[in-house]
């Protein structure tokens, strides 16, 4: 995102952790960057004195469904405690910028009906998605409530590089990598490969969010997402036959979840009526995209 607007033309700003690896950021020159912890009501109104924003992008928390089930009162804290010190912040300006909304699509946990819509029931099944849930019903409340042009982004998997190693494809890309340099045996560890996934590139993710705080309506859910739910077996097949090095496929029990969504798989069809964006790049495009970038890191 930090790239996207400053390729428009816009004074970009970003709040950095002390202790956060700068690795995905340090290659773009033009944009400043404040220290700051997103809980910290302190750190977040400074971030906003400094920067006078028209629109803050909400990306901050602990993004990751599977650790939630390890870290769930640090996912709480950082997820809905991190949202509303953002939004009082805000609250307290003469005049309120835009905010977008990092929402998830694990705030629908077991969907029963597929592709699901903005008006499917959300029933979350990690801290994660409850996390998420949370932080979404505050920005709508401030919405309500303040008038504040709140912004939420419903987000299924988004995929690029730079991505941390624990979510699927990265993990899948990685072993890749480190098999065709000789560095692991050539096998494959896996996780549960009977459920469906619907994966997007982040180029198109990042479209998608601009769409959605330049056309879109305030206080509205919309799901970003790709519209398809391929099989993870059939994901993995992908990254292996991009590789000519044969390998054999294992399941770790250590990937396994206690609660795992069978089917995630998303409907497009609301932000496209209300804002005309649409994905562009197709999955095959985005893994070889990741997996080059592996390829580059091992």
């Amino acid at each position: 995102m930090a790239r996207f607007a400053i390729a428009k033309g816009h004074s970009v700003w970003g709040l950095r952790r002390f202790r956060s690896d700068n690795k995905n950021i340090i290659d773009i020159p033009k944009l400043k960057v404040i220290s700051g912890e997103i809980t910290d009501p302190t750190s977040v109104e400074k971030a906003i004195a400094i920067s006078k924003p028209d629109i803050i992008f909400h990306f901050a928390g602990q993004s990751y469904p599977s650790e939630s089930w390890s870290a769930p009162e640090y996912t709480i804290n950082v997820n809905v405690i991190g949202t509303l010190r953002i939004l009082e912040s805000a609250r307290k300006l003469k005049k309120p910028p835009k905010i977008f909304i990092a929402a998830s699509s694990a705030e629908y946990g077991l969907a029963k009906k597929f592709p699901t819509t903005e008006e499917s029931p959300l029933k979350p099944v990690s801290s994660y998605g409850v996390s998420k849930l949370a932080a979404e019903a505050l920005g709508y409340q401030y919405f309500i409530n303040y008038k504040i042009p709140v912004y939420l982004g419903r987000y299924f998997i988004q995929v690029g590089p730079g991505q941390d190693e624990r979510t699927s494809i990265q993990t899948f890309c990685k072993q890749m990598a480190l098999i065709e340099k000789g560095e692991a045996k050539p096998v494959v560890f896996t996780g549960n490969l009977r459920t469906k996934r619907d994966f997007l590139d982040v180029r198109d993710g990042v479209a998608a969010t601009w769409a959605i705080v330049t056309k879109g309506k305030p206080g509205e859910p919309y799901n970003i997402c790709s519209g398809k739910a391929p099989l993870m077996k059939t994901v993995l097949k992908v990254i292996t036959l991009k590789s000519k090095i044969p390998v054999q496929i294992k399941t770790d029990p250590a990937r396994l979840r206690p609660t795992d969504e069978p089917v995630i798989w998303g409907s497009n069809i609301k932000i496209f009526k209300d804002t005309g964006w649409k994905p562009k790049i197709p999955i095959e495009e985005t893994i070889s995209w990741v997996l080059d970038y592996w390829r580059q890191r091992v």
